[in-house]
């Protein structure tokens, strides 16, 4: 959920530590038949946040120029495992078939090669089931609405006046496949408005929780103003969605699975 905070505050997860002892073994296993380690060096800001970031091939696997993996990881277990709101399955949640889409309400013309956009950097991840706008007459399993702000109020139990935009999804509980979803963007907003539309699409994917970690990032809970997802956000959605990785996952089955899918 996108809303407004009169207050900012940063947090870290202690997931690193836990990956750098379950993936000691693949390390050591690296170096003993002859793989080099690449100096990764100190991350470096992301510059891409404000313009387009498209989805990195499978067979190098996912990694960001501006952050490591370690910090790819952190991020994915705090945004893609548990609920902001509501009930959350604490279990790794996904879309396993093709997602059909219908777009309702006030949208611009700006809005709509946005969310073209999100579209077609989803289809490209590997893993992902496909997204399309619904045929005349098929079943439509992710609506998208563009209302004002007291009618997303009304549409979500824990929407308030705050929100720019809110989203949910429904998974069954004996897979945790996501089958159907919902997104709501307030049509009047303009100051978050981007950042919201990309927050509450890719958050209908499967990333349940808000963060306080990263600025640049649509996930961030507080005021973000950048247009595009960062490098950082489609990492985590490649890493939601890799082969690698098996819908139901706990958190603790899913970090040495997860190690293997990022490129060290």
């Amino acid at each position: 959920m996108k809303h407004f905070r009169r207050y900012r505050r940063f947090r870290t997860s202690g997931v690193t530590k836990r990956i750098r002892n379950s993936i000691s073994a693949l390390l050591a296993l690296l170096c003993i038949t002859g793989c080099a380690g690449g100096d990764h060096g100190k991350p470096i800001p992301d510059d891409t946040a404000s313009g387009e970031v498209t989805a990195v091939p499978a067979d190098v696997g996912i990694y960001s120029d501006a952050y490591s993996p370690g910090e790819i990881m952190d991020y994915f277990f705090e945004v893609a495992f548990g609920s902001e709101y509501g009930t959350s399955s604490d279990r790794l949640c996904r879309w396993v078939s093709e997602i059909h889409y219908e777009i309702i309400g006030d949208c611009t013309e700006s809005d709509r090669e946005l969310m073209d956009y999100l579209f077609e950097t989803l289809n490209s991840i590997d893993g992902f089931p496909g997204i399309r706008a619904a045929r005349f007459g098929e079943r439509v399993n992710f609506k998208i609405y563009f209302v004002t702000r007291d009618e997303l109020c009304e549409m979500f139990e824990y929407a308030n006046e705050d929100c720019t935009g809110m989203s949910e999804y429904s998974w069954r509980t004996e897979t945790c496949e996501i089958f159907e979803a919902r997104a709501a963007i307030d049509c009047e907003e303009t100051y978050e408005r981007e950042s919201t539309i990309c927050e509450e699409i890719l958050q209908s994917m499967g990333i349940g929780n808000d963060s306080m970690s990263y600025q640049n990032s649509v996930f961030f809970q507080g005021t973000c103003l950048y247009k595009r997802p960062s490098s950082l956000d489609i990492a985590v959605v490649e890493l939601l969605y890799s082969p690698a990785l098996s819908v139901g996952m706990t958190k603790a089955e899913a970090i040495p699975v997860a190690a293997t899918a990022l490129r060290w």
